[in-house]
């Protein structure tokens, strides 16, 4: 009897450690995941900045287009 419960013991433990084993594991690609969740949003926030800064050098552009065919109107009025 007591080499049974030695067994049962054994078995249980052997259990235990591969429940522990499998939990570090999922742990580990947890913390992965989290990584390379942030990992995108952070490359998600350089593409919004850029487009942000694109559309306001769009909109300069525009102004100074404008201005300049202003201006060539004048030349042309003057000349």
């Amino acid at each position: 009897m007591t080499k049974q419960t030695v067994e049962v013991f054994t078995s249980v433990t052997d259990a235990v450690n591969r429940m522990v084993l499998n939990i570090q594991q999922i742990s580990l690609n947890a913390n992965q995941q989290s990584t390379a969740v942030q990992q995108i949003l952070q490359a998600m926030n350089a593409l919004n900045s850029s487009a942000r800064e694109t559309a306001i050098g769009i909109s300069q552009t525009r102004v100074s287009t404008h201005q300049l065919n202003d201006a060539a109107s004048t030349l042309q009025s003057v000349v």
